[in-house]
Formats: C-alpha cells, structure tokens, sequence
C-alpha cells in the first residue's frame, strides 16, 4: 500500500501526507488539493474505496500456504518451501509461512478461505496444486485478496506452473524408444474434490505418447493413488501383479518416493530393474542419485518455482495489483540406472 501512495502522491504532485488526507476524508486540506489527489487515483486506474478498505486493514506480515495434504507431493512440497524461504530470506524475512491442509475436504478449504476473507489469517496465499470454484475465486477478486496458484490456473489470478504434459510425454516417449511396449502408469489421484491438474496433466501425456507411437491405451495399466508415499509405490506394483497385467515399464508419475517404494517391492518379488521391467520417475529428488540403481526420473526446478511465485506473491501484496499473469517451467528427463 505505501507503494500506491507514493505512485498517487507523484501523480497529482503533492506529499504522501495529503493523499493519505483525502483518502480518510480529512477537511484540512485545499478543494484543489482534494481533486487533484482523485484524479491522479482515477488516472492510475486505482479504485477510491478499495485503497480506503486496504488502509483500514490490518497487516498480518503472513502468507498462507493452502494444499490438499501435508503428505502429498512430500518432496515436492519441501523443496518449494526451501523457494519459499529462500525468497522471503532475500526480502528480509519479511512474512511468517503458515502452511495449512485441507485434507481433500470442500467445506474445509471454504472455511479456510473465510478466515483469509475476514482479514484474520493472511495478506496473501500461495495455493499448491489446488483448484478453487468459481464463486470463492470471485469473492477473493472482488477482495483484492492476493492469490498465486501453483500447478493450477484460476481466471484473473497468476500461476506459477510446470510443463507437466511435457515431462510425462518425454518419459514415455523415452521408454518406447528403448522398445517398451506395455507401459504402467502409477499417477496421483485425478477425480476428487479440488484436485489440481497436475496428475490429469501428466496422465494426457502419457496417453498422447502411447497414441503417437500405435500403442492402444489400456486403464487396466494405470494405478491411481492418494498420499504419494513410498508404500503406495510398494502397493502399486503389487497391484500390477495382482491383476496379472503384463508390463516391461512402469512410468511413475507420482513422484519419485512412490518410484522408490515399487524398487523396494520389486526387489522383494525378484522382478529385476531394469531388465524385467524399467521405471522412470517424477521430481528427481535427492534419494533419486543414491538409489541402487540410480532413478531415471524428470527434473523440475521446484526451488526456482518456490522462488517465483513468492516474488510475485509478495508484489501483488505491495501493489494491490492482481492479475493473470502464467509463467511455465519446463522439466528435465535425467537418465539413470533405471531406464
């Protein structure tokens, strides 16, 4: 806010002490002075009432960090909040970083938006892999509440995302190209409430791979899952085996935690990596490089991520200018042991 009345006071050519005068309504200034300071305030395309309402609105110096689960996307969530903390280190610790859950649950995302609309939680939200309807979206609008969405897109918000269609194309593609014909899909969970659009976006990538290279789609072939932990990757390959469906890859959408529970699992079962049946990744994690063998697996620069959508975050937060920007990283396919 001090940063649009610094731009107002240049405009209309008076102290930032006789724009924050008009705004409250003060009489002890000039009927000149008055319509000077509105009109740089219509010039500028700022809205009277909203600057009046942000003034009156007490600072929490807080971000709200909103997911589905702690748990999901575990090592992801964990090298965003390194981009985080990184950032709000080089803006001088300016923000606490609240992160908080809504456990797949509507009415508890609701209520979590509520609590940020009644100006108790947050001056801003940094939003993981999470879709908002469209009536929340607009009320945070009309709120001038600053929202950046990771891995999902909201009309009139910025999004920070990546290439997630990408990733899971080049995977694939990859392991067809080493003559891979019966591919398994282990991908997050793509029909509940609020799911963001990253595991439906990496499961169109695999489906186009398999189509551009004559391979039928089989759903009998795709696993879906919840939490992302190392023992539903072990899950996962059991399953395959149960339903006796025959693979010689598995591309493990999920991240590469649940990569690394369906080795543990195929190791139990004597099933052979990579001659028996490749596995490529998703994150390349640290764990990934130390795995014996190594984990092919796709890099994302999630640090970077982090980073950029607190920088904006906290922008939009200075300035009360909210718009849909979109900024897309793209991803990395890391050859290992594995593949």
């Amino acid at each position: 806010m001090d940063a649009i009345i610094k731009q107002i006071a240049k405009k209309a050519g008076v102290t930032e002490d006789i724009v924050l005068k008009v705004i409250n309504n003060d009489f002890e200034i000039s009927h000149e002075e008055k319509k000077r300071v509105l009109d740089a305030i219509k010039e500028l395309n700022y809205d009277y009432e909203s600057i009046t309402g942000d003034l009156n609105r007490k600072r929490t110096n807080t971000i709200a960090i909103i997911t589905a689960y702690l748990n999901s996307f575990s090592f992801y969530e964990v090298y965003l909040i390194n981009g985080f903390e990184k950032q709000n280190s080089d803006l001088g610790r300016k923000y606490t970083l609240n992160q908080y859950s809504t456990g797949g649950n509507q009415q508890r995302k609701r209520e979590l938006l509520r609590a940020i609309l009644s100006e108790k939680l947050a001056d801003g939200v940094i939003s993981m892999f999470l879709k908002f309807e469209q009536d929340d979206l607009k009320e945070l609008k009309n709120k001038k509440i600053p929202v950046i969405f990771i891995d999902e897109e909201a009309e009139g918000f910025p999004s920070v995302k990546l290439n997630n269609f990408k990733g899971a194309y080049d995977a694939v593609k990859y392991l067809i190209d080493k003559g891979k014909r019966n591919i398994g899909l282990v991908v997050g969970q793509m029909k509940s409430e609020g799911v963001g659009i990253t595991p439906i976006e990496r499961f169109e990538g695999y489906k186009k791979a398999l189509m551009d290279n004559n391979i039928a789609f089989d759903q009998n072939k795709v696993i879906e899952i919840i939490n992302y932990t190392f023992e539903e990757g072990e899950q996962s390959l059991r399953s395959f085996v149960e339903r006796k469906v025959k693979l010689d890859a598995i591309f493990c959408a999920a991240g590469d935690m649940v990569a690394l529970g369906i080795m543990d699992e195929a190791a139990k079962l004597n099933i052979d990596i990579p001659h028996d049946l490749a596995l490529i990744g998703y994150d390349d994690i640290n764990m990934a490089s130390i795995s014996k063998p190594g984990l092919t697996t796709v890099k994302q620069p999630i640090e970077s991520i982090g980073r950029a959508a607190l920088r904006i975050l906290d922008s939009m937060i200075e300035t009360g200018k909210i718009e849909q920007t979109k900024i897309i990283f793209e991803p990395e396919l890391i050859i290992r042991g594995t593949a």
